[in-house]
């Protein structure tokens, strides 16, 4: 018998309208990504929605590069 099909859930991706205007970032040699969300977002678990705002998959990708300056979303309503 033929192998069952495996489905994958798409990553939720945060809704414009839900979020307030963004702020900036200058990425520092020393930053992580679950720091970041815990200094901005104040939970290091929300590194998603930086992620999201940027447009990347894996958030390791946000502090890839020294200089690069990322969007912090202000998300309103928690």
């Amino acid at each position: 018998a033929p192998a069952e099909p495996t489905t994958y859930l798409r990553r939720p991706f945060i809704e414009t309208r839900n979020v307030g205007a963004p702020g900036m970032h200058t990425v520092a040699s020393h930053d992580r990504p679950d720091l970041l969300a815990a200094q901005y977002l104040g939970e290091p678990l929300l590194v998603w929605r930086i992620a999201d705002a940027n447009v990347v998959v894996d958030p390791a990708e946000l502090v890839a590069t020294p200089g690069r300056r990322i969007v912090i979303p202000l998300v309103q309503g928690g």
